[in-house]
């Protein structure tokens, strides 16, 4: 799979047509069509965006690996559970990812306790 197939993708699965998220990103629509249809090869600043948006590696757009999950998150001692997790949230709309945050708090501070 290619990196402009690999972005389109995402974008879809995040629920946005080419031209909003164009708009989000700050990126004309005709750039990112031909980001997404490999006439032109995005830069490392793009790629970078990108990772941080579907909270996916560089490698993965790249296609150099098949796991969507951040390198920092392949570490052995993080579960599946938690990998899932992570995917679910990287999914969400910014206001329910604040009510997990926030949830996350309390749990943290219940145990500190």
């Amino acid at each position: 799979m290619s990196v402009g197939s690999r972005i389109k993708e995402l974008r879809k699965e995040a629920g946005y047509n080419r031209v909003a998220f164009a708009e989000k990103i700050g990126l004309p629509p005709t750039t990112l069509r031909n980001y997404e249809t490999d006439k032109r090869e995005p830069g490392h600043n793009f790629l970078t965006t990108m990772s941080k948006e579907f909270g996916v590696s560089v490698d993965y757009l790249l296609g150099l690996r098949t796991n969507r999950n951040p390198v920092i998150l392949d570490d052995d001692g993080v579960s599946s559970k938690k990998h899932s997790l992570i995917e679910s949230i990287v999914r969400m709309d910014e206001a329910d990812v604040d009510v997990i945050a926030a949830a996350a708090d309390a749990l943290i501070a219940r145990r500190e306790k």
